[in-house]
């Protein structure tokens, strides 16, 4: 995949029946793969594909729209990112995930104040670079 910043949109092929084409202002996007409830939690397990995620953030999620592009449904708080150990064999907290990291950017995100019925698989999870 070619990373051409000065393009509008960057094409990342499928996410999982959709081509999802990046809108060039998007500094952050997760693609959810699986969704699970977690008591008063909601896990997002999926994979970074632009940017990096760190708890604490507040993000966007949606799905894809008109022209697949990005459409936001509602905010979002992300308590908790966790990431694979290969070693140990478990999900473990890390401090932030990026596409660079080990596995392609494989993670969970845990989120907080919002119920697994609100999110659905081939869902993202995104955040758009603030204007100065």
């Amino acid at each position: 995949m070619a990373d051409n910043r000065n393009d509008k949109e960057l094409d990342l092929g499928k996410l999982p029946v959709f081509e999802l084409r990046i809108p060039a202002d998007m500094e952050f996007v997760f693609g959810v793969d699986s969704v699970h409830p977690y008591g008063e939690h909601t896990i997002l397990a999926g994979q970074v594909f632009r940017g990096e995620i760190v708890p604490g953030a507040i993000v966007s999620y949606g799905e894809i729209g008109p022209k697949h592009v990005p459409v936001e449904s509602f905010a979002c708080y992300i308590s908790s990112v966790q990431a694979p150990n290969e070693e140990k064999q478990t999900m473990e907290p890390v401090e932030r995930v990026s596409k660079d990291s080990a596995m392609g950017g494989r993670c969970a995100l845990v989120v907080t104040g919002r119920e697994a019925k609100h999110f659905k698989e081939g869902g993202i999870v995104f955040a758009r670079r603030m204007e100065k």
